[in-house]
């Protein structure tokens, strides 16, 4: 019951919607990438050869296929993902290209075995009920010496603090309402930072944690090897915009809100 719950959240609160103080799609990607490049270039993620199978696992409406399609000429570029409102908004972003979108279930991908050479599932896993399925079946359909590329909410001690300090709190409540759309104008509400993790992507969100190395290195299959680690993006850029770059850089070092990482398949 609790997938039927995730879809139907997505469904009705796709990732542009209410975010960035825009509903507009286009105005969404231009804003989030702007603020993003503030901390790190989206460049560093893309795959490092051209002319790749790609598949992009819970694309939501667009980000990252806009980017493969712009910038790594695929030689073919798949979407897929739960929310068929994005799906939807896709088609019609995209209805000049030759991407591949597929409403879907990440725990349940009927795509070809060992057909992709690269395959991201950015900002998405926290939010599901299997998230070891959703890892098997990207191994399943990834080719030999392919590469996956994952990101997941990173447990800061940002989160530690939160728990442990009512002045904390109070300080973040009387500085932030919150975040606008999705119900998270009164953000900082909650005095628990699990429920708050669950409701950085909306209030009514069904599943939403943040984890560390070790509980995503505790769900890979055995033939899928991390090649590398990287702590990225703080939210100050939404919260502080107005901050200098560098400043949003080191935060970003030192409290980092995600944890990426690179996996190779050995075998």
């Amino acid at each position: 019951m609790k997938n039927n719950a995730v879809e139907e959240f997505w469904s009705k609160n796709h990732l542009g919607k209410g975010a960035i103080n825009t509903e507009n799609i286009d105005n969404f990607f231009f804003e989030h990438s702007n603020l993003s490049d503030k901390q790190t270039s989206f460049k560093k993620f893309l795959p490092k050869e051209k002319n790749k199978d790609i598949l992009d696992i819970a694309c939501g409406v667009g980000y990252w296929l806009d980017k493969y399609n712009s910038f790594c000429e695929p030689k073919t570029l798949t979407g897929v993902d739960i929310s068929d409102s994005s799906i939807e908004i896709c088609k019609t972003r995209f209805y000049e290209s030759d991407i591949k979108l597929i409403h879907s279930n990440a725990e349940e991908l009927k795509l070809q075995g060992n057909k992709y050479d690269f395959i991201s599932c950015h900002g998405a896993l926290h939010h599901m009920q299997n998230p070891d399925l959703a890892l098997l079946e990207m191994n399943k359909v990834l080719k030999i010496n392919g590469e996956i590329q994952i990101s997941i909410y990173y447990k800061n001690i940002f989160f530690d603090i939160y728990d442990k300090s009512p002045l904390f709190r109070g300080i973040l409540k009387k500085l932030f309402k919150g975040i606008s759309g999705r119900g998270r104008e009164n953000f900082f509400s909650s005095n628990d930072s699990s429920d708050l993790i669950r409701q950085f992507d909306g209030k009514e969100n069904p599943i939403g944690w943040a984890g560390k190395r070790e509980n995503i290195e505790n769900l890979l299959p055995k033939d899928l090897k991390i090649s590398k680690v990287s702590y990225e993006f703080s939210p100050t850029v939404y919260l502080l915009p107005f901050l200098p770059n560098v400043i949003h850089r080191f935060v970003s070092k030192l409290i980092p809100l995600m944890i990426y990482f690179k996996l190779t398949k050995i075998s």
